[in-house]
């Protein structure tokens, strides 16, 4: 899954009000409305969607949107 793929899949799991613009240097801390429900969306996507079971401590310590797609992809 390349990183726009992952991104859609991101966001779907997120359910943000307002999108916002993400790349692989953005960093999950500054994303806007990235609160606990959007975290836990995360942990389901992992998960159901590439069978890896994350806590939040694990998500926030991949620090960016392309530390979360490569240990998600394993790439």
């Amino acid at each position: 899954m390349d990183f726009e793929e992952f991104k859609q899949e991101f966001l779907i799991a997120c359910d943000f009000i307002e999108e916002p613009v993400l790349a692989e240097d953005t960093e999950l801390d500054k994303i806007p409305d990235f609160d606990s429900l959007a975290m836990l969306g995360v942990i389901v996507m992992l998960e159901t969607q590439f069978g890896i079971t994350a806590s939040g401590d694990d998500v926030m310590r991949l620090s960016t949107m392309g530390g979360l797609h490569k240990f998600a992809t394993k790439q």
